[in-house]
């Protein structure tokens, strides 16, 4: 402990990275102290500086790259030094792909230790770079780029890699409107609308992208065939589907035209969104019957309906999770199962302990049948999960 509290900012250390942690950044332990280190991989051996000190560990800065892990690659992208966008460009796709499914095991055995999770394999995304079809570039003192990992300092880039060069094509464009208006801070929106063009506008316009709803349209595409593959497995086929923290629609759509004679209800807070999807569903001459759309809030939507054994719930929150009244309720329905899917392993996790523990106390079952991963952010530490929840009859 004394070794621990010797440790302060500014002091230059040499450490090795055991492995990567949730956030994208290597961990060490040092003398008995947590040290996190960006754009580190395990088996590095770095001298490295303390940039902070938390309460329970450190953050640092790689000075020296002592020996190499085996792990490494050269990072194709001449602004990865110092961008925030990628965080793990420097180690091979195989790799994170199997750091993923480390990290992924690690944060599902601290929330749920007495249920080991299926056997799942980490799906590869069609596209490792050149894949994202949506950015928000930041403008300061007329320069444009973004920020600087950890700060609100600018990096001015000229071409992002992980960004389809369909959308990349109108960047000078973005730069010549920028510097004829004059602005000099501003944050901007720069999307493939549903035709594929790039559109662009300044995020405080308020206005809300249209684009594609999943950032990764490629992989998306799997997402969304492994979703409909699942709700097809299941003997009983729903009478109905609902699809929580819905979006405009991306996982609605497909499972109404699969499911024909399921009600579809859709449940999206944000208006705008729930209005592409009215537009959209009155396009496909759906009716109100089979495809309804409901802008609210889940939590209070949930309090108002009642759920029935056999319908399919689908649920797609944001990063952050969904609220633990939610989860309750999906217990106390007692549905014969639903599918979660999530950006983020932490609030997946802790949800669905919130769910299991609902259902211990009612006594009974349930399982996870089935669990998958999607690389949807290749160079990132993030990743996109799938997990079916069944109850035994």
């Amino acid at each position: 402990l004394v070794s621990f509290l010797k440790i302060s900012e500014g002091d230059v250390l040499e450490i090795k990275i055991e492995k990567m942690a949730v956030g994208g950044s290597g961990l060490s332990r040092h003398q008995g102290a947590v040290i996190f280190v960006p754009r580190s991989a395990p088996e590095d051996l770095l001298k490295v500086k303390i940039t902070e000190a938390k309460k329970n560990f450190y953050l640092a800065e790689i000075i020296k790259i002592i020996e190499p892990s085996r792990f490494r690659k050269a990072p194709p992208c001449p602004y990865f030094d110092r961008c925030g966008g990628c965080s793990w460009q420097h180690i091979s796709e195989e790799h994170q792909r199997q750091f993923k499914h480390l990290l992924i095991q690690e944060t599902f055995s601290k929330f749920l230790p007495e249920g080991p999770l299926p056997n799942f394999e980490v799906i590869p995304s069609p596209k490792d770079f050149r894949y994202r079809n949506r950015i928000q570039p930041k403008v300061q003192k007329s320069r444009v780029g973004f920020y600087e990992q950890g700060s609100h300092d600018l990096v001015e880039i000229e071409d992002c890699l992980i960004t389809e060069e369909k959308l990349m094509s109108a960047w000078p464009k973005l730069k010549k409107e920028i510097s004829a208006k004059k602005i000099t801070e501003g944050r901007y929106e720069l999307f493939l609308d549903e035709s594929e063009e790039p559109r662009w506008y300044e995020m405080s316009e308020e206005k809300d992208s249209l684009g594609f709803s999943q950032v990764n349209r490629f992989q998306n595409e799997n997402l969304v065939n492994i979703l409909l593959q699942w709700c097809k497995d299941f003997p009983d086929k729903p009478g109905r589907i609902i699809d929580l923290y819905a979006g405009s629609g991306n996982l609605s759509f497909p499972l109404s035209a699969t499911f024909k004679k399921s009600s579809l209800i859709m449940v999206e807070l944000h208006q705008r969104l729930a209005q592409v999807a009215r537009k959209r569903a009155l396009e496909q001459n759906l009716s109100p019957k089979q495809f309804e759309v409901f802008c609210s809030d889940v939590t209070r939507f949930l309090k108002k309906f009642q759920l029935d054994r056999n319908d399919l719930v689908i649920l797609d929150p944001p990063r952050t999770g969904t609220e633990d009244l939610v989860m309750k309720s999906l217990a106390f329905a007692r549905l014969k199962r639903f599918i979660y899917v999530s950006c983020h392993p932490v609030t997946m996790a802790r949800d669905l302990k919130v769910y299991f523990d609902q259902a211990q106390l009612l006594g009974f079952k349930p399982r996870l049948e089935k669990f998958l991963a999607l690389d949807m952010f290749p160079q990132t530490d993030h990743i996109e999960l799938l997990a079916e929840v069944r109850i035994d009859s």
